[in-house]
Formats: C-alpha cells, structure tokens, sequence
C-alpha cells in the first residue's frame, strides 16, 4: 500500500461526486485540511476510510491497495449521491432524529398517530416522486423528439 496511491484513489472518489473539498469534508465530519491531506497520502482513520468507501461505492480494500476491481467506484450508473438525494434525505432523517425523543413524552395513541401520519407523508412523497419523474421524462422526450425533427 503506497499512500500516494490512496489519496490518490481518495481523489477520484471526491471528484466522481463532483464535490470540492470542503464539500467532502462535510460528508466525512473532518476539515478541508484533512481532505487535503488524505489526499496528499495521509491514511484516514478507518471510520473515514468506511465512510469515503461508502460514498464512492468502493470497498475499503480498494482504498487501501486498488488490487479488487470488484471494490471499484461505480461511475457509470447515476445513483442517488449523483443526483442530490442524499442531503434532503439526510435532513428529513435527523428531523425525526431530532423529534423522536420529544414524543416519548406524549402518551402511546398520539405517538402512533405520529407515526401513521410520517408512514402517510412518505408514501404520498414517493407517489408525487414518481408522478413528477414521469412528467420530466415526458419532458425529455418531448424536447428530444423536436430537437431531432428541427434538424432535417
């Protein structure tokens, strides 16, 4: 393990996610000047060499010796990092984080309406999700389709 080559490796994690360092710093809980020399061959800690692994759809292994191409990062397939998923899922799940233990203090029926009402805003989150995936998509096509019809 030469670790030039993992900061190296580290790098091009960073950059497949499009994200500066600062911005990866954020993702990993450390500072831009530990990006910086992570990426200059300074070993992260194993949580951060887990949590850089995880982002880039990498193993560890990889990280570390770049010998299993199976523990490569996918850069072919958009996933939910590459289209800005994450944050906002993010949010909402330190939002309940947040609200858990405030509803320990309310007697059992409104804790479960609490959680009917979260089980009803997430299902009705991933049909609008759905409906509005389709409506771009039809978009697409549609701007696709005038585009080639106005270059004859």
């Amino acid at each position: 393990m030469r670790a030039l080559d993992v900061g190296g490796r580290i790098r091009g994690i960073r950059k497949n996610l499009g994200l500066t360092q600062a911005q990866f710093a954020k993702k990993l809980d450390v500072t831009k000047v530990s990006v910086a020399r992570y990426e200059a061959g300074r070993v992260p800690r194993l949580k951060v060499l887990k949590e850089i692994a995880r982002l880039g759809g990498a193993t560890v292994t990889w990280l570390l010796d770049g010998s299993s191409p199976q523990g490569q990062p996918r850069q072919q397939q958009a996933g939910p990092l590459e289209i800005g998923v994450i944050d906002p899922g993010h949010d909402l799940l330190a939002f309940l984080q947040k609200k858990a233990p405030l509803m320990t203090h309310l007697p059992v029926q409104y804790r479960r309406r609490f959680e009917e009402r979260i089980r009803e805003l997430v299902e009705r989150a991933k049909r609008e999700l759905d409906e509005y995936q389709k409506v771009l998509e039809g978009e697409s096509r549609r701007r696709r389709k005038r585009s080639s019809h106005s270059s004859y």
